[in-house]
């Protein structure tokens, strides 16, 4: 079938899943362009029916995920926190299966397959998912999409990825034997403190009280911010030999603040090469509220040092009693001689 506009015909080669070519000549004179390949003559007929209602829709056609994800960011990153921006870029990074599909051609069974395959949390998945679902949204307020597929992944169950793996008491006592060993002092302190590992690594000098021994930091949840953080006894060497006057972070090296990935390299090495198990580096918070637990400190000491949701803070600094508290509950954690 042939127009003023553009022809549609089936191509040779009968075998093919799509034989029906819908081809355009409306855009500019003398060029043809070819708008896709159909599986019947009325699918190709409807192709070119809405090209030439919109001739320069055939090119949001052939944009890709990547490319449209590369769009929305720059609309959208610049209304966002940092923290807020850093979680979607780190994402998007992890999207790449979905990277080279064309966007207008991503159905559900697509994405829910790419769902099905993620090894995160539910919580985690929820939040990809929320992302995928606002890069929709974008496409369809732009025309290049019609619907939004996203709206259909489904989760599915909470699952754990992986039980914690605690470092035991025979573990810790290693690392006590060798805190002097480059970049032991690190895990130590994690252990010691339940800090999360972005909680150190942005932990500011100025917010470490050595001789009063304790820490203000925190991060994540409203009940985890601005806490104060007691350090144990044994812990004070190591922190003053991070204590530099020249940084400004606890954490530091000759190029500034330290990466996580760094981190993560040096915690595998110095595990490796004491011949400890493989852990994650948030085992650490794993093992300290477990310490601090079988230590016998109150409950409520717990909650505080800890900073989960159901301890709320009723001023942003501690009294003199609580502190004396705190550090109560940090000294009866006793492993250094184990």
């Amino acid at each position: 079938m042939k127009n003023e506009k553009g022809s549609v015909y089936q191509m040779k080669d009968c075998k093919r899943r799509r034989p029906w070519r819908a081809i355009s000549t409306g855009v500019k004179k003398g060029k043809r362009i070819t708008i896709g390949t159909f599986e019947t003559r009325q699918e190709a007929l409807d192709a070119l029916y809405e090209f030439n209602k919109n001739p320069y829709s055939v090119e949001n056609k052939k944009i890709t995920f990547l490319e449209i994800t590369e769009m929305w960011k720059k609309e959208h990153l610049p209304k966002v926190g940092k923290g807020r921006r850093a979680s979607i870029l780190s994402k998007i990074k992890k999207m790449s299966p979905l990277y080279d599909l064309i966007f207008a051609d991503v159905k559900l069974i697509d994405l829910q397959a790419y769902f099905n395959n993620l090894t995160v949390s539910t919580g985690t998945k929820k939040e990809y998912k929320s992302t995928i679902n606002l890069i929709f949204e974008y496409g369809i307020k732009y025309d290049i999409i019609q619907k939004n597929p996203s709206t259909y992944i489904e989760i599915g169950k909470h699952k754990k990825v992986r039980e914690a793996n605690i470092f035991t008491y025979g573990e810790i006592s290693i690392l006590w034997k060798y805190h002097l060993f480059e970049n032991t002092d690190i895990i130590l302190i994690l252990i010691y403190t339940g800090l999360r590992i972005n909680e150190l690594l942005t932990l500011k000098k100025e917010n470490v009280f050595i001789d009063d021994r304790y820490i203000i930091t925190g991060s994540k949840t409203e009940a985890g911010k601005d806490r104060l953080i007691p350090l144990h006894k044994d812990l004070i060497p190591l922190v003053k030999r991070r204590y530099k006057e020249s940084f400004q972070y606890l954490i530091e090296n000759k190029g500034g603040k330290v990466k996580y990935e760094t981190v993560k390299k040096l915690f595998n090495e110095v595990l490796e090469k004491l011949e400890l198990e493989t852990h994650r580096i948030h085992d650490t918070r794993h093992t300290f509220a477990t310490l601090i637990n079988n230590s016998g400190a109150n409950s409520t000491s717990i909650k505080n040092i800890i900073g989960h949701s159901d301890f709320a803070l009723t001023e942003k600094v501690y009294t003199h009693k609580d502190k004396s508290e705190l550090l109560k509950a940090i000294d009866m954690i006793n492993l250094k001689e184990a």
